[in-house]
């Protein structure tokens, strides 16, 4: 990657990132065990290998590292291992489609919170989003409210869109702090909130096999990537990289399984990464336009 420019890394790198990241909602599937079950053993998982990863990474600073995080990284070491409790159990109430559209709204969120909690200025474009995303969210709902099973999956989803734009504006408030130690906290805090809900903790060898690709390997990878792409490309872009989680893990899920995430759920979910998309398209796009003048 000598030869690259720092867009260019940043670029491959969260590229990178969110394609280790598109068979998470098919490998839950596929692993096909309770999800309390499969969230202790995913936040293990994920601890376990994100501790060795930052270990490697800080080398002789790694405790100071966690140590930095101070009551912010608490905060979202608690949040983060909820959201990723939250989102095994939304992953088997709701289809793949429902759960990652929803979760997908977290920037629309973000702007909203900016607004609040950091009074920043929101454009009124960023504002038009919010409503077309809650229309999205509406349809996604409406198309899923002949079964409770699925509204728990959907309130679970949205909680998750909740968690992170919570989490991403804290972080924004103070000034960029460094809270990929908290991912591993959060992976080990995930396992200890399903612990007492987990009626075996036993696993077949072949689910055994999906859990260790996806929480051993692929996500860390994609959780540690995602948190270093951001320091080479702006976030407009980084936002709309993510998005092909939202679009392409649904569709790898229908491909291998035949899960047909219904009519409504395909619309509102268009209608929502279309807004997303064009949100985050226009200022990123603006900035290279006066870039290139």
């Amino acid at each position: 990657m000598q030869n690259l420019t720092d867009y260019q890394k940043g670029l491959l790198i969260t590229l990178i990132g969110v394609i280790a990241i598109v068979p998470d909602g098919l490998l839950v599937r596929l692993i096909n065990t309770e999800s309390w079950t499969l969230s202790v053993w995913r936040g293990l998982l994920i601890g376990i290998s994100m501790t060795i990863f930052l270990a490697f990474y800080y080398r002789g600073d790694f405790f100071n590292k966690f140590y930095e995080m101070g009551w912010l990284g608490v905060i979202v070491s608690i949040t983060t291992g909820f959201s990723t409790f939250l989102f095994v159990y939304a992953l088997s109430n709701t289809s793949v489609a429902s759960a990652l559209f929803i979760v997908s709204t977290s920037p629309a969120f973000s702007a909203l919170f900016a607004w609040l909690l950091l009074k920043e200025h929101v454009p009124t474009r960023t504002w038009i989003t919010v409503a077309v995303v809650l229309v999205g969210i509406g349809i996604i709902a409406w198309g899923s409210s002949g079964g409770a099973t699925s509204t728990a999956g959907n309130l679970a989803a949205l909680a998750i869109a909740v968690i992170l734009a919570t989490n991403f504006s804290l972080i924004r408030y103070f000034d960029g702090a460094d809270m990929v130690p908290a991912v591993a906290v959060g992976g080990f805090l995930s396992a200890l909130y399903a612990l007492p809900f987990a009626d075996s903790l036993a696993l077949s060898a072949e689910q055994w096999g999906y859990t260790l690709l996806l929480a051993g390997i692929l996500l860390p990878i994609a959780f540690s990537l995602m948190y270093v792409g951001p320091r080479y490309i702006p976030a407009a872009e980084v936002s709309l990289l993510l998005l092909l989680e939202a679009v392409l893990s649904p569709f790898l899920v229908w491909l291998v399984i035949g899960e047909n995430p219904g009519v409504a759920t395909l619309i509102g979910g268009t209608i929502i990464v279309i807004a997303l998309a064009v949100n985050s398209s226009i200022p990123f796009f603006s900035e290279r336009n006066v870039e290139n003048r």
